[in-house]
């Protein structure tokens, strides 16, 4: 649980720009698939 947020706000840091925020929910998806949640 606590990886889940630290690669949420890693991401959230990295994509600054609107126009990476799908990509960042995507990748949040998949690592809420692989992570079991």
């Amino acid at each position: 649980m606590v990886g889940f947020f630290i690669v949420h706000f890693w991401l959230m840091g990295e994509s600054e720009q609107p126009l990476n925020y799908l990509g960042f929910l995507e990748r949040l998806s998949n690592i809420a698939i692989f992570s079991g949640f």
